[in-house]
């Protein structure tokens, strides 16, 4: 258990997605058991997991979640919250290109 006061801090989520469709992203929804004081996204996207990723948009958080549109074949989002808060899950909404 970690204890204290937290003024800023960074989850990065590990890269995911497929090497064979591209995916977009609309919606990130931080599963909060507290709610930081303010938290940001930014997304990144890639074509390779191993190759370089590159910034594809950011948001700040409303209403608990992230909105964003962002496609690419492999993902990666960091979130910076400001002030103490409890993180239980993170649950991402998004489809293969070209589906509906």
């Amino acid at each position: 258990e970690l204890d204290g006061t937290c003024n800023t801090s960074s989850i990065v989520l590990g890269s995911f997605g497929d090497g064979d469709k591209s995916y977009l992203i609309n919606e990130v929804r931080p599963i909060w058991v507290d709610f930081p004081t303010t938290a940001h996204a930014v997304f990144e996207i890639a074509a390779d997991p191993s190759g370089a990723f590159t910034t594809s948009g950011s948001a700040s958080m409303t209403t608990g979640k992230f909105d964003i549109l962002t496609d690419g074949h492999w993902h990666r989002i960091s979130i910076t919250c400001v002030g103490d808060y409890e993180l239980n899950r993170i649950s991402i909404e998004g489809s293969p290109m070209g589906s509906e």
